[in-house]
């Protein structure tokens, strides 16, 4: 299962809890934080925006 992005067609998305051993990428960035849910505090110092930057 994955997705395709119209466009950026080299790009595609898959859920990560479908792979079996670590990827070796890491987050460089947190999207959407404005519809996060309230209890959930972001600890990091990564940048973040409230749509998808």
């Amino acid at each position: 299962m994955h997705t395709k992005f119209s466009e950026k067609p080299e790009v595609y998305a898959l859920p990560l809890g479908t792979l079996d051993t670590d990827p070796g990428v890491r987050a460089d960035r947190h999207v959407f934080v404005g519809s996060k849910a309230p209890w959930f505090d972001i600890s990091d110092d990564l940048p973040q925006f409230t749509e998808n930057g």
